[in-house]
């Protein structure tokens, strides 16, 4: 009797056809759950932005630092609030400067969060394909 060595073509195709199957579920859930990641980090550095808002607005007396027309860069946010946005962040932030209530968005071109910040506090709605819960 002749020991069989290797794979038949049947065999390597059943194998390449089951890793297919497997990466049509994988991939797309994997791609979802990394944008939702993204968005919710971007939820929380806008939860960050409005208290290091009202921060400002208890040290200065002023309603909100000029963020829309001063330079919306990740940058200069850090640097006047005291923040630490990552500055390859996917999302460009911005806030008006109006008086309270005014509001911060941050978008990557696919979803766009938005944060009014009242008296009373801050609420964030989102629309998009990835918001976070």
């Amino acid at each position: 009797m002749i020991a069989k060595k290797g794979f038949t073509l049947m065999e390597i195709i059943v194998v390449l056809v089951i890793m297919g199957i497997a990466a049509a579920f994988i991939i797309p859930n994997l791609i979802s759950s990394m944008e939702q990641t993204k968005a919710q980090a971007a939820k929380n550095n806008l939860l960050a932005i409005s208290a290091a808002q009202q921060k400002y607005f208890e040290d200065t007396n002023n309603v909100s630092y000029c963020l829309t027309g001063c330079g919306d860069t990740t940058a200069n946010i850090n640097n006047n609030l005291h923040l630490s946005i990552a500055s390859n962040d996917p999302f460009t932030y911005s806030c008006s400067s109006a008086a309270v209530p005014y509001q911060c968005t941050a978008s990557d071109g696919t979803d766009t969060l938005t944060l009014s910040i009242s008296s009373v506090g801050a609420a964030v709605s989102c629309s998009g394909s990835y918001c976070p819960s």
